[in-house]
């Protein structure tokens, strides 16, 4: 299965996937949350990941319905065709997500190194090797002449 990209009205995300899943869509808005200062506060503010877009599953069905919903812009296009994203692009924004449904962003990149700052691992030196979901990392610990992947909390690796 594949999804195509749905363009929204400025600051209508919100409005557009309610009103895709509304008609029966299967819709996704991934959203981030991030710390901002207002009136001297830090404060925390969900927005979209990606603002003005989201995805909606490619069922085979006719999708021309998409044009006509209320905050929906257009839809992107490649050619003559709508433009699409793969089923395992959006399966990798969701396994990032919180049980609130947040996306959570990788502080590193792969392949940095990284060191183990608690636990059973604390003080050892690693290879990030991307996110497993939430706030979980993996990481690549030299053992037994090998890298051995181990999972940790992100809260307990720092840069090295």
């Amino acid at each position: 299965m594949t999804w195509v990209v749905v363009q929204t009205r400025h600051g209508q995300e919100q409005t557009a996937y309610d009103n895709l899943v509304a008609q029966g869509f299967d819709a996704y808005l991934p959203r981030i949350s991030e710390l901002v200062v207002r009136r001297g506060r830090r404060v925390e503010s969900v927005r979209p990941l990606f603002p003005r877009y989201e995805f909606v599953r490619d069922t085979g069905e006719s999708l021309r319905s998409l044009m006509g919903t209320r905050g929906v812009s257009s839809v992107l296009m490649d050619g003559d065709r709508f433009g699409h994203v793969s089923d395992l692009d959006v399966h990798k924004l969701r396994l990032r997500e919180t049980s609130r449904g947040l996306v959570v962003l990788p502080r590193f990149s792969d392949g940095q190194p990284v060191i183990s700052m608690r636990g059973l691992m604390e003080g050892q030196m690693g290879l990030y090797d991307g996110m497993v979901g939430g706030d979980r990392v993996r990481v690549l610990f030299g053992m037994m002449g090998r890298r051995v992947p181990v999972v940790l909390l992100e809260s307990q690796v720092a840069a090295a």
